[in-house]
């Protein structure tokens, strides 16, 4: 199983949201897991460093939202012979998440609200994170405890993925590229209109891009971070490119 479709189920165990014993039928090897204390603190561990990222940038009384977007190359590669259309051909970023933000802090891990989206507002997500399992943790994870119902949520993330663009020189179709965090989020705020650099936040994998966040306000216009946002990328970052 993949430890990106595990970690927020594993996170949800440990905090004790869902049964560990329930997660065998949430998602394909979920008894492996619930029989391993290790493999849940592993997985919840790195769910809980991108929800500690994802806060990074937010004043204490701040609110808005975080867009994460997976770089495909990456997952498709740690994911090998995964079917979903994410890799299906291998695409580029792909938005996981829509992070509500309260207080400085995502707004996750909820008790309340359907733990499952309708097939309707599923097949309307999935148009932009073309991942199932992953777009169904997100839900339980962020979705339903962001305060908006299903039908507005699954809008927010089309008008979230609609608007934004990538830089053509970080395509899937080339080969890898080594680049800086600086000159990564520099090319993405020049290809949008309005967009600051400030608004944005990247992730890494010992040094390979995983992912890059936005941020926004309470009604979706672009926010600066409040204070630099701290990224767990080096030096040197790279762009894992066609395989």
């Amino acid at each position: 199983m993949s430890r990106l479709i595990a970690a927020p189920l594993a996170l949800a165990c440990a905090l004790g949201l869902v049964s560990c014993a329930s997660l065998k039928a949430m998602v394909p090897g979920g008894d492996d897991m619930a029989a391993d204390p290790a493999a849940i603190n592993a997985a919840a561990s790195h769910e809980a460093e991108l929800s500690t990222a994802a806060e990074r940038g937010f004043a204490a009384n701040e609110s808005g939202w975080v867009a994460r977007f997976f770089w495909s190359p990456q997952y498709c590669d740690r994911n090998r012979g995964s079917r979903e259309p994410q890799c299906v051909p291998v695409q580029g970023f792909v938005l996981r998440d829509l992070i509500r933000i309260r207080d400085g802090k995502p707004v996750e891990g909820c008790t309340t609200g359907p733990v499952l989206l309708s097939q309707p507002m599923l097949d309307q997500i999935l148009q932009f994170t073309l991942n199932l399992p992953e777009t169904r943790a997100s839900w339980r994870i962020y979705g339903r405890c962001s305060g908006l119902s299903e039908v507005d949520y699954a809008a927010y993330t089309e008008l979230v993925d609609r608007r934004i663009w990538w830089p053509e020189a970080y395509s899937p179709d080339r080969p890898d590229v080594e680049t800086t965090a600086e000159d990564l989020l520099a090319a993405i705020a020049a290809v949008n209109h309005e967009m600051p650099v400030a608004a944005l936040n990247v992730h890494c994998r010992f040094s390979a891009l995983e992912s890059v966040d936005i941020r926004f306000d309470d009604h979706f216009n672009y926010l600066p971070a409040s204070s630099p946002a701290a990224t767990n990328c080096k030096s040197r970052v790279r762009v894992v490119g066609k395989r």
